[in-house]
């Protein structure tokens, strides 16, 4: 029962409990008298849809409650009301859900789906506005559409999932969203969008897929509108690709967007991978063709310098006569070192003076006889050596120095041996003659090299002489000294006995 109903019925209810007594007792002719002359027992019940009318002394003076004298003075239920019972005094108000759009009705009938009613009493239904919907009859209420859900028009009896491209993340959606540039959506009923993959990208909305890059492009972020070129040094010979590949070594990419890289030119190189430039190649390497390899160093006995001249390295040079390079990948030969020569180009090593020749400055391309004066007797890189004293070499070229004759001597190793001088003595391999220091000497033979002086005949008896006179020297010294000693002994025998100035005479 609606409280309507209720409060109507107390309306009524309440005089009669109250004041009927009250006017059966004092007044009751004069209140019947005009309404009701008696009661009717014989009243027929008002059926359902209908209602006695106690405004009605025709329904009111009735013996039996809810009834009419004739059916026609039973009144139909207002539109929004409902009875479904027989002898009722009034009709019920249409419940939540349910309306009544004309009079007599004996049930209220359920909205329809895609309306509702949330007040009782009612003679129409609402139609669901937008976004809501009520899928059955006798709603209440509509309810919103859930997300990924949309309803663009009043009386939605479903709501619709979003399409694809379009996505709906709040309850009660009118129209879905479109996704934004950067994202898509293949699904339908979608509550977000899918941000575009790495290697991908979508510049519009409403994208159910997203494209791949183009090629020379890439994209290593989620969610992006478009790709990006490829940097210089690098490229992409794929759609879709994520990170760009850096041009190996050889090769190289001075513009952005590209799908190959380029092969360097001649005595031209890249050393790293990612290179937007060739480098030219270093000084000790070469490269003779355009391709991706990298300069080769130079062998041993070549090098290469273009640096110094500006010039690209595009073959080696070989070392010129007099030079070598012992190792590979060099920018100069180094110059043959001094006892050592090289006659040839390309020289990977030089080549030591044979016997009886030297190289006295670097870079020799031949070497030179030895010196009148010097020999040398093995093939080697030392220079010539000086004859040694008492040797001679009157050639160039010689192996082994000449030893000086007897009774000659050298004093220059690259002279003829010189007589030796008289009063002096020559040795085999004297360089000066040997002399006695003093003239007193003469030299004497000997079976050694060495020289033997002796006294001469006339130092001998002049030593001779000199012992005769100091020997009669000392025989007169001598005989002096003894004669004086004699004398002193004679005088102090014939001395007195004392010293005293008193004579003493002898006897006392």
């Amino acid at each position: 029962m609606s409280w309507n109903t209720f409060i109507w019925r107390v309306v009524w209810i309440l005089p009669i409990v109250f004041f009927i007594p009250t006017l059966t007792t004092v007044y009751t002719e004069e209140f019947l008298d005009p309404v009701c002359n008696t009661t009717y027992p014989d009243c027929l019940l008002c059926d359902a849809g209908h209602f006695s009318d106690q405004e009605n002394a025709e329904c009111f003076c009735c013996q039996t409650h809810g009834a009419c004298r004739q059916n026609e003075e039973c009144k139909k239920c207002p539109m929004g009301t409902e009875q479904p019972k027989q002898g009722q005094i009034e009709c019920d108000d249409c419940e939540i859900g349910r309306y009544a759009d004309k009079e007599g009705l004996k049930k209220c009938i359920l909205c329809h789906a895609g309306t509702f009613q949330n007040m009782t009493g009612q003679e129409h239904c609402l139609p669901c506005e937008k976004g809501s919907f009520c899928n059955d009859e006798g709603c209440s209420y509509c309810e919103p559409c859930d997300i990924g859900y949309y309803s663009d028009h009043n009386g939605s009896t479903m709501c619709t999932k979003c399409h694809e491209g379009h996505y709906a993340n709040t309850t009660g959606s009118e129209i879905c969203k479109d996704c934004p540039s950067g994202s898509y959506q293949n699904e339908t009923g979608a509550s977000t969008c899918k941000p575009c993959e790495v290697g991908t990208y979508s510049n519009e909305t409403t994208a159910v897929s997203c494209d791949l890059c183009d090629l020379g492009y890439h994209n290593n972020k989620t969610g992006q509108t478009h790709c990006l070129q490829c940097l210089p040094g690098h490229y992409s010979n794929e759609s879709g690709t994520v990170n760009c590949l850096p041009c190996d070594k050889g090769t190289y990419q001075n513009r952005s967007g590209e799908i190959t890289c380029d092969e360097c030119d001649r005595g031209e190189e890249t050393r790293k991978v990612g290179m937007s430039h060739c480098e030219p190649c270093l000084d000790g390497t070469y490269k003779t063709t355009k391709g991706p390899q990298l300069c080769d160093a130079c062998p041993p006995g070549s090098f290469s310098n273009g640096s110094k001249d500006g010039t690209l390295n595009l073959n080696c040079t070989y070392c010129s006569v007099g030079h070598y390079q012992k190792s590979k990948n060099r920018s100069e030969c180094d110059p043959c070192p001094i006892g050592q020569y090289v006659n040839s180009t390309g020289a990977s090593s030089c080549q030591p003076c044979p016997k009886g020749s030297e190289s006295r400055h670097d870079g020799a391309v031949v070497c030179t006889p030895c010196e009148k004066g010097h020999n040398k007797s093995e093939a080697s890189d030392f220079l010539c050596s000086l004859c040694p004293d008492g040797y001679y070499s009157l050639k160039t070229g010689t192996l082994y120095c000449k030893e000086c004759e007897q009774n000659y001597f050298c004093p220059n190793p690259s002279l003829e041996p010189q007589q030796c001088p008289k009063n002096s003595y020559c040795p085999p391999g004297s360089s000066s003659p040997q002399t006695c220091d003093s003239s007193w000497f003469r030299i004497a033979p000997s079976k050694s090299n060495k020289i033997h002086c002796v006294p001469t005949s006339e130092l001998i008896g002049l030593i001779v002489g000199c012992l005769l006179v100091c020997l009669i020297i000392g025989v007169i010294v001598v005989y002096n000294v003894r004669q004086w000693r004699r004398g002193r002994r004679i005088v102090e025998e014939n001395s007195p006995l004392t010293e005293k100035s008193q004579p003493i005479y002898s006897g006392f």
